[in-house]
């Protein structure tokens, strides 16, 4: 003899009332209704089915539900019924190995577990009941349990921190996940409401992974430029399947001013070639742009002559000037970018050099050092 609980015999205004009860009330009168027995009431007859619910819950946007069920008239496997909201969504056969019931229950067998999941069932709150038909002689029928599942199916996550780094850049790290999937999911950046960054997780947290078992790359390490001052950084999270992207949060930081935006100029030689030419080498880069950057030479605190370095390098051949000593002022041109406390042109001590007589060539240190030639 089979019996089903139906919870919406009068519509929805029944319905509504049986969802507000608590959960025990309406397993008592599922129970009641249909003569069934409890999942911890007696066995008046020695013939009902007995078990246990050892799961329900979650699994994706669908509801997981594991444990296992014996009928004292037969040691083959028996079938357990499924119902969500009243409505039998799946009849299961409970064929599993579970040795430790085998163990428990000497001469029944092992095959008595059953794991399986109702997918798809969308987010909201479900009222799951799990049922064991008799088999043979007595023909009671045992609740092995109920359960109110609240499904949630959009992403969710946290921000472990938003820190500066040097020239500029903010740096957010954290992780996210998403209930319908253990793949990598994507991670969106918004800095002050504008979508800066959007790339997918790729950091492994295993502790996340040991909380919500949802795969073990988890984690977020972003990197992007933003200028100085205040900002707001929001981190959201993308979805999969069921639900919507969802903001995990924000977090205020200031972007300090950086200390030195100049070109960094570097000379490494002053050269005569003949009577009236010499050469201008060295390198040159600058943090707002790859280039190319403008060297200026000043000849004598008057006349400039201007090259563009190549690939950061800069050689310049500069021809045309009388014998004898000459000063050379060399500066790089700033390539205009974030704000710092220093910007500008970079401008280099003077060097010298002796045209018209045989020369031996010198180098010149970093930046600041002069190089004569004479």
């Amino acid at each position: 003899m089979r019996h089903d609980v139906e919870v919406e015999r009068t519509g929805d205004v029944s319905r509504i009332r049986l969802r507000g009860w608590a959960l025990a009330g309406v397993l008592a009168i599922a129970v009641s209704m249909t003569a069934c027995l409890a999942p911890g009431a007696p066995d008046p007859t020695g013939h009902a089915p007995f078990g246990n619910l050892d799961l329900i819950a979650q699994s994706g946007a669908g509801i997981r539900v594991a444990g296992w069920a014996i009928d004292p008239d037969t040691t083959a496997p028996i079938d357990v019924q499924v119902k969500v909201e009243g409505q039998a969504v799946r009849d299961v056969r409970a064929d599993l190995v579970r040795p430790d019931v085998g163990a428990a229950f000497p001469g029944r067998g092992s095959f008595h577990g059953f794991d399986f999941t109702v997918p798809d069932l969308g987010p909201g709150k479900r009222q799951v009941c799990v049922w064991v038909s008799d088999v043979g002689v007595g023909g009671d029928t045992r609740v092995l349990g109920c359960k109110d599942v609240v499904i949630q199916v959009d992403p969710f996550g946290a921000i472990d921190a938003v820190t500066t780094l040097a020239n500029g850049m903010i740096r957010v790290t954290g992780w996210v996940a998403d209930p319908e999937t253990t793949d990598p999911t994507d991670v969106g950046i918004v800095l002050d409401g504008a979508r800066v960054v959007v790339q997918p997780t790729d950091i492994a947290r295993p502790d996340v992974q040991a909380v919500y078992g949802l795969g073990l790359l988890r984690g977020y390490d972003i990197r992007f430029p933003a200028t100085p001052g205040s900002h707001t950084v929001c981190v959201v999270a993308g979805n999969v399947g069921w639900g919507s992207a969802r903001f995990i949060g924000c977090s205020p930081v200031v972007v300090p001013l950086t200390d030195d935006r100049r070109p960094d100029l570097r000379l490494s030689s002053v050269t005569p070639v003949d009577a009236t030419t010499v050469r201008v080498r060295g390198t040159v880069t600058d943090p707002d742009g790859p280039g190319p950057i403008t060297v200026d030479v000043r000849i004598d605190g008057g006349e400039i002559r201007s090259s563009a370095s190549v690939g950061g390098v800069v050689d310049m051949t500069i021809g045309g000037l009388a014998p004898g000593r000459h000063q050379l002022c060399v500066s790089a041109v700033d390539v205009p970018g974030a704000p710092a406390l220093l910007t500008g042109d970079r401008i280099l001590p003077c060097s010298s050099a002796v045209l018209g007589t045989p020369q031996r060539p010198s180098t010149a240190t970093t930046g600041a050092a002069t190089t004569s030639v004479g």
